[in-house]
């Protein structure tokens, strides 16, 4: 018989009691009563144990990164959510500010209007915020599948690209604008001058040829009129409304140079007039350019209105 000298044994002794006459004798004999099971569990669960624990600590560790990336992607989803919402004030604003500068700037003057231009719109803010945010948003929180995710993200930033563009360009256009106009008026100045000028030489040319003053001439009296009435009031201020300045000037003037035109005097006058007329017209075309462009301006944004309900609805 093989024997395990490795197997815990217990003996346990039990009294055994021999009846004799004469005298009682007493055995005592040892019997195996097997190894001790409540010793071996204690063992098996102290060598799990650190299994268990470290299994729960994973799950544990899982559940909590889950609940902690939901928690994340739902405050990103909300982020954009509320930056959308935010918008729809500034572009009805800034749709009205733009009716308002139209109106103003349609009217037969050079003062510029005053536009604000609304910051929001610049959509910096959504600099700040991750794309790839949105889409989960939509396919973890929303439910959406990862293809409508992408799809519906896509149109958000798309929208987002547009506005932006639109804020940009008005921006620009206008200080094109402005630019444009400041440097006609500079043009337009310099060449009333000029007018002046050639005017004055003329009428010491004819005051030499005549020999006494010319102001009853009837070369000089019609310019004389015209002068006096449509340049000396601005002279010295120079808010000359361009619109006037080229219908009651330099139109008429450019009629009383043409009955002088064999005149060789008056040919220089005739060129700054020209001249004027040109920097005149140029400014009205900036002018009408400039309300194009505000009424194309002014359409996109009532489109991105119009885009962005429809979004809000989907989301």
């Amino acid at each position: 018989m093989i024997i395990d000298t490795n197997t815990n044994l217990q003996l346990t002794p039990v009294p055994i009691e021999r009846a004799d006459s004469s005298a009682k004798t007493q055995f005592t004999v040892y019997y195996n009563q097997g190894p001790s099971t409540p010793k071996v569990a204690t063992t098996m669960f102290k060598d799990v144990l650190p299994i268990l624990t470290l299994l729960l600590g994973i799950g544990l560790n899982r559940g909590l990164d889950y609940f902690s990336n939901k928690r994340k992607i739902r405050k990103a989803g909300k982020r954009w959510i509320t930056e959308l919402t935010h918008l729809e004030l500034p572009i009805k604003n800034q749709i009205n500010i733009l009716d308002d500068f139209l109106k103003e700037n349609n009217k037969e003057n050079f003062l510029t209007p005053d536009l604000s231009i609304i910051k929001p719109l610049d959509c910096e803010d959504f600099k700040l915020l991750d794309k790839s945010d949105l889409v989960k948003y939509f396919e973890k929180i929303n439910r959406e599948k990862y293809e409508n995710a992408t799809i519906l993200s896509s149109e958000i930033n798309t929208f987002i690209a547009i506005l932006k563009s639109q804020h940009e360009s008005l921006k620009e256009k206008f200080n094109e604008y402005k630019k444009e106009i400041s440097l006609r008026h500079t043009l337009i100045s310099k060449t009333l001058q000029n007018i002046t000028s050639e005017y004055t030489r003329y009428v010491f040319a004819i005051e030499k040829e005549i020999g006494t003053t010319p102001d009853n001439d009837p070369r000089i009296k019609p310019m004389y009129e015209l002068f006096t009435a449509q340049i000396s009031p601005y002279s010295k201020s120079g808010n000359f409304n361009m619109y006037c300045l080229q219908a009651e000037f330099l139109v008429p003037l450019l009629e009383i140079l043409s009955e002088l035109r064999h005149d060789d005097r008056v040919t220089q006058i005739t060129n700054y007039v020209i001249e004027g007329r040109i920097i005149i017209n140029e400014m009205i075309m900036e002018k009408h350019y400039l309300s194009e462009n505000f009424t194309k301006i002014r359409t996109e944004y009532g489109s991105c209105l119009r885009q962005l309900k429809q979004i809000m609805q989907k989301i």
